[in-house]
C-alpha cells in the first residue's frame, strides 16, 4: 500500500511538475515571447527621406511611415577615427515621421540613422519596454543646403521671351512658381531656363498695371534622399520688364501723300512722335503718346514733293527738361510725290459727268473752265463734288493746278498775274509790261502761291522732265503755262500795235546799223526803223513767231514758259524770259538754255525756234484734239481735305466762323472755314 501511494505520490508531484512546466513555458510564451514577437517594426523596401532647409537654420527631416512602429529613433551619428560613430543628436519621435533638428550643417560628413520602434509589455512588467526595428534608414553624407545665388531675368524684346539664369549646385533641381498661388511653372536643372510671354506661350504679356510674381526653390536629389533649400524672394515681372530700347520706326504712304507710321514697344513711359523738314532744324513733336496707348500716327496728304524726316523716341516721367531718351529710332526719311488727290481742276472742254467709273449713267455736264477738286481717279476719270453730288468726269481734258499737283518739284512765278515780264527786248509795251493781263486776274491767291493750270496728261510728262532735271541739280521754274485765248489775242494785238511805232532816235539800240539807200535813187530816204523791225531782225521773224495771233498751244494748256533755276536762282541765259526778239531765239542759245531743252525734249516735248523759254506738247494736243478755252480760270469751288469740305473763293480765300450761301443753298462754316453739318 505503501508502496503503491508512494507512486502514486511521485506520479503526482511529477505531473504538477509537469504541469507546472507546462504552465510556465505557455506563460513565457504568452507572456514574454509573443509580446516580443508582435513588437517587430520595420520600414518598407523604399528608405529614402526628405530634408527641408528652414529659416532659422534648423532642418526638417521627413522619413516614410514604418510598418507596427509606435515611435522612431532618430539620432545624428559623427564619424570617428578610432571608434564607432559618435551620437551627436538622438531623440524618440512618437506620432509624427517628422522631426526639426537645430542644424544639420558643415562640410564633414554625417550619418542620419532612424529606426523603427515598438513597444511591448510583460506580464506584471512595471514599464512597457522598446525594441528598435532592425529594418534601419542609414545615410551618410555631408547634407550640404542648396541654395539659389544671383537670380536674373534678361528680357528679348525680339522674341518676347526672358530668359532666367541663377547660380546653384551643378547637382541641383530649380523649380519656379508662381508666388501667387504658389503653382508649379516649371523644372529645370544647369541654372538656366526661358519664359515666353504672348498668345499660345507659357503666359500672356502682362498688361500696363498688371504683374507677374514667381519664386524659386531648390532641391538636390540622390537615391537615398531629397534636400530642398529655401524658397527665393518672390521676384516681380511687369510688362516693362519684357521690354527693350530698340526703337524702330516704320512708315508707309498712300496715294495722296498721306504715311501711316507705326513702331515697337519699348522701355519708358511715352513716346514722342516728331519731324522736321531738314537737318538744320530742331524736331517738331506732333504726337505724344502714353506707354499704353496706341503706337501709330497717321499724317494729312503731305505737300507734293516735299522732304520730311520723322522718328520716335521714349522717354521717361522726369522733371528733367534735356533728359536722355529711353529709346530712339532711326530717322524715317519721307520723300512725297504728285499729289492728285485734293487738286484743282478745270475741264477744258464741257465734260460729261458720270455717277460711276464705268460711264454707265450720266448726270450732268461739267461746264468748261469750272473748278472742281479731285476726290479720286479711276479708268482715266476723275471723281469729283458735283453741284451737291458726285461724279465723274474725262481726265484727258481737264487742267490741273500745278502748284497743288507737283508741289515744290517745280516753280513758279507767273507773272503774268501781277506784272507782266514781256518785252520787245529792252523796250516794255505799253498796257503789258508791268500789267496783269486779261484772264490772269485771280491766278495769283498769295505772295508766291499761284494757280498754274496745265492739262493733265502734259503734266504728268512736266513731272517727268522736273524729276530728270532734279537729279542733274537743277529745279524747272514756270512762268506761264495755261493762257487764256482771250489773253493770247489781246497780247498780239497790243503788241502788234506798239511794233509798227518808230524807235525814237535817242532810243535806237547801240548796234543800229542803217540801211544803206539804193545808189542809183538819189531821191531815196531811209525808212524808219520800227519795233517790229527791231523785234523780228529785219523781218526775218513776224510777230507770231512770239505771240500766236489766234489760237495758241498755250490756250490749249499744253505749252509752258520756263527756265533752269540751281541754287535758288535762275541761271544765265541769252536774254530774260519773255523777250519777244530775235534775240531769243534757239540759234543764240547758251551752255544753260541747251541744258533745259535737252532735258524738256527728252520729256516729250517740242520747242520753238523763237523762244528759248517755251515748250509744247503735240503728242497730247494732237492725239487728244484739245479745244482752246477763251477765258481764264478762277480757284472759286468747294474744296476737301481730311478734315472736310471748304469753299473757297474766287479771290483764294475760304468762307470761315460765317453763313454763306452758295447755289442757292446756305451753310454754316467755323472758324478754320469747314461746313458744319
Amino acid at each position: 500500500m505503501d508502496d503503491v501511494m508512494k507512486k502514486k505520490t511521485v506520479a503526482l508531484i511529477i505531473i504538477i511538475f509537469a504541469a507546472l512546466l507546462i504552465a510556465a513555458a505557455v506563460f513565457g510564451v504568452v507572456g514574454y515571447w509573443l509580446p516580443y514577437q508582435k513588437a517587430i517594426s520595420t520600414f518598407a523596401s523604399e528608405k529614402s527621406i526628405t530634408l527641408y532647409q528652414q529659416e532659422d537654420g534648423s532642418v526638417l527631416i521627413q522619413w516614410p511611415e514604418g510598418s507596427n512602429a509606435d515611435q522612431y529613433l532618430l539620432e545624428i551619428l559623427i564619424p570617428s577615427q578610432n571608434a564607432a560613430p559618435q551620437v551627436e543628436y538622438s531623440t524618440y519621435i512618437t506620432g509624427k515621421t517628422s522631426h526639426i533638428i537645430e542644424q544639420l550643417a558643415g562640410n564633414s560628413q554625417r550619418t542620419i540613422r532612424i529606426q523603427t520602434v515598438a513597444q511591448y509589455s510583460f506580464p506584471f512588467g512595471k514599464a512597457p519596454r522598446v525594441r528598435l526595428g532592425e529594418n534601419a534608414i542609414e545615410i551618410t553624407d555631408t547634407f550640404c543646403a542648396p541654395e539659389i545665388r544671383n537670380i536674373q531675368w534678361i528680357p528679348n524684346p525680339d522674341t518676347d521671351q526672358v530668359s532666367i539664369t541663377l547660380d546653384v549646385n551643378a547637382d541641383c533641381v530649380t523649380r519656379l512658381y508662381n508666388a501667387a498661388s504658389k503653382t508649379l511653372i516649371d523644372t529645370f536643372t544647369g541654372g538656366a531656363s526661358t519664359l515666353s510671354f504672348g498668345d499660345g506661350q507659357d503666359f500672356p504679356i502682362p498688361s500696363y498695371g498688371e504683374e507677374y510674381t514667381f519664386a524659386f526653390d531648390v532641391y538636390r536629389q540622390t537615391q537615398q534622399y531629397t534636400y530642398y533649400g529655401l524658397m527665393s524672394e518672390s521676384v516681380t515681372l511687369v510688362r516693362e520688364d519684357l521690354l527693350g530700347t530698340v526703337l524702330n520706326l516704320a512708315g508707309t504712304g498712300a496715294k495722296n501723300n498721306q504715311y501711316t507710321f507705326t513702331w515697337n514697344e519699348t522701355k519708358g513711359d511715352y513716346y514722342l512722335f516728331q519731324y522736321r523738314q531738314n537737318e538744320d532744324q530742331q524736331w517738331e513733336t506732333l504726337l505724344q503718346v502714353p506707354a499704353d496707348g496706341t503706337r501709330s500716327y497717321t499724317t494729312e496728304s503731305l505737300e507734293p514733293y516735299s522732304y520730311r524726316q520723322y522718328r520716335v523716341i521714349a522717354q521717361k516721367l522726369e522733371e528733367t527738361e534735356d533728359q536722355e531718351p529711353i529709346a530712339q529710332s532711326e530717322i524715317f526719311p519721307v520723300q512725297t510725290g504728285s499729289a492728285l488727290i485734293y487738286s484743282t481742276v478745270w475741264p477744258i472742254q464741257s465734260l460729261t459727268v458720270y455717277s460711276d467709273p464705268q460711264k454707265s449713267e450720266t448726270i450732268g455736264t461739267a461746264k468748261e473752265g469750272t473748278a472742281f477738286c479731285v476726290l479720286d481717279e479711276e479708268n482715266g476719270l476723275f471723281y469729283v463734288r458735283y453741284q451737291d453730288t458726285f461724279g465723274y468726269i474725262d481726265s484727258n481734258y481737264c487742267l490741273i493746278n500745278l502748284s497743288e499737283f507737283l508741289g515744290s518739284l517745280c516753280l513758279y512765278d507767273i507773272t503774268n498775274s501781277y506784272e507782266s515780264v514781256f518785252k520787245i527786248h529792252e523796250y516794255d509795251i505799253p498796257d503789258v509790261t508791268g500789267e496783269v493781263i486779261t484772264g490772269y486776274e485771280n491766278i495769283r491767291l498769295s505772295t508766291n502761291n499761284y494757280l498754274v493750270p496745265l492739262l493733265y496728261p502734259t503734266a504728268l510728262k512736266l513731272e517727268q522732265a522736273a524729276l530728270s532735271a532734279g537729279e542733274q541739280g537743277y529745279s524747272l521754274k514756270i512762268y506761264d503755262a495755261f493762257r487764256p485765248q482771250a489773253a493770247t489775242y489781246g497780247l498780239y494785238d497790243q503788241a502788234y500795235d506798239f511794233s509798227q511805232e518808230e524807235i525814237p532816235e535817242e532810243e535806237l539800240p547801240e548796234d543800229y546799223t542803217p540801211p544803206e539807200t539804193e545808189p542809183d535813187d538819189p531821191e531815196a530816204t531811209l525808212p524808219p526803223y520800227t519795233y517790229e523791225l527791231y523785234m523780228t531782225d529785219n523781218g526775218r521773224y513776224a510777230l507770231n513767231y512770239f505771240l500766236a495771233k489766234g489760237r495758241s498751244r498755250h490756250n490749249q494748256g499744253v505749252a509752258m514758259d520756263m527756265t533752269l533755276v540751281k541754287n535758288g536762282k535762275d541761271l544765265p541765259m541769252q536774254t530774260d524770259i519773255h523777250d519777244l526778239s530775235w534775240y531769243s531765239e534757239t540759234k543764240e542759245n547758251n551752255t544753260n538754255a541747251n541744258t533745259l531743252a535737252k532735258i524738256m525734249k527728252a520729256a516729250g516735248f517740242a520747242g520753238l525756234v523763237s523762244e528759248w523759254w517755251h515748250f509744247q506738247d503735240d503728242e497730247n494736243v494732237n492725239a487728244l484734239d484739245v479745244p482752246a478755252l477763251w477765258n481764264g480760270v478762277s480757284p472759286q469751288c468747294w474744296m476737301a481735305d481730311e478734315n472736310g469740305w471748304r469753299y473757297r473763293r474766287a479771290n483764294g480765300k475760304y468762307y470761315s466762323d460765317c453763313t454763306a450761301t452758295i447755289d442757292g443753298k446756305e451753310y454754316r462754316f467755323d472758324a478754320n472755314g469747314y461746313v458744319i453739318n
